[in-house]
């Protein structure tokens, strides 16, 4: 199976490489409230369309106040630093403007939003500078301080903390004995999102394979089963997403399987998406499309 899919990866590079030399690629958000958002078709969703000088990518939902907010990565091509914008939605379709809410020397992604006792805190992607760092808003939304890091010493990759048992756990991508994020998911678990004592799982990485374990958006819970969304890199980095159920979480096995793939259909202008996340009914994922190089001259 690894060798398959090695096979495919180097299949699809050459075609991906030849479509760069005509076209740029473009993360724009997808948003919209779907009747079940785990069999929603992302060609059917609204979208937000960046500037053709940078992409929107990494989405995650919040309400407040009956009101819907997308977070997310905002990433301009010409000063290549990530940081975390705003833009708040609404159910027809539109959408307000984009604001930047932290802006870091080194790059941020993958906001992941958690509200506790009336306040909101956010852990965006910061494995550039080798932290997991914890934000507190100090004025929704536009407001933020750095409260704490969690981890330091660590290239960490969409870190997705979920509350299961009785105790907190991280489901991160590390930078560890491979080039690049993606092939390798651990885990870690403790007793307070705030703290900094964090215990590595005895079995990582829980999960390995050829890049297609990253997360991509929140832990679901429904009802009693919990859904994973993780990326699939294969085709190209972000190529496609699969829904995954956990069957196994505790502090000593992890096991999951696949319920959904989610990939662009023939007929898509989408090349790709790689964030899946839902809040109070409303989805969003990212989505790559390819825009024509101008001609030179």
């Amino acid at each position: 199976m690894q060798l398959r899919r090695y096979l495919q990866k180097k299949l699809h590079a050459r075609r991906v490489r030849r479509e760069e030399k005509d076209f740029n690629g473009q993360w724009l958000l997808l948003f919209g409230w779907p009747d079940d958002p785990l069999t929603a078709d992302p060609d059917a969703l609204f979208r937000v369309t960046p500037p053709p000088d940078r992409f929107y990518a990494d989405p995650f939902p919040v309400t407040e106040q009956g009101r819907h907010f997308i977070f997310f990565e905002e990433y301009p091509f010409a000063d290549p630093v990530g940081f975390i914008s705003v833009v708040e939605v609404f159910r027809d379709g539109t959408h307000g403007p984009v604001q930047p809410v932290i802006r870091q020397p080194y790059h941020l992604s993958y906001p992941w939003m958690h509200r506790q006792d009336g306040r909101w805190y956010m852990l965006p992607e910061s494995h550039q500078n080798g932290t997991v760092e914890l934000w507190e808003c100090t004025e929704f939304p536009l407001a933020w301080r750095k409260s704490r890091e969690l981890m330091n010493g660590v290239q960490a990759a969409d870190t997705t903390p979920f509350f299961h048992d009785g105790r907190w756990w991280l489901f991160t991508a590390l930078k560890q004995d491979c080039k690049k994020f993606g092939d390798k998911l651990f885990l870690f678990h403790g007793p307070d999102l705030f703290g900094t004592q964090w215990t590595p799982h005895p079995a990582n990485p829980v999960r390995q394979g050829l890049v297609h374990d990253r997360p991509a958006g929140n832990i679901l819970r429904l009802g009693d089963r919990l859904i994973r969304p993780a990326q699939d890199s294969l085709t190209r980095y972000g190529g496609a997403m699969e829904l995954r159920e956990i069957t196994r979480l505790d502090d000593q096995g992890y096991a999951e399987h696949c319920i959904r793939r989610i990939e662009p259909s023939g007929a898509s202008d989408l090349r790709g998406m790689h964030t899946f996340n839902v809040c109070d009914g409303l989805l969003v994922m990212d989505g790559l499309v390819l825009c024509p190089k101008s001609a030179p001259g």
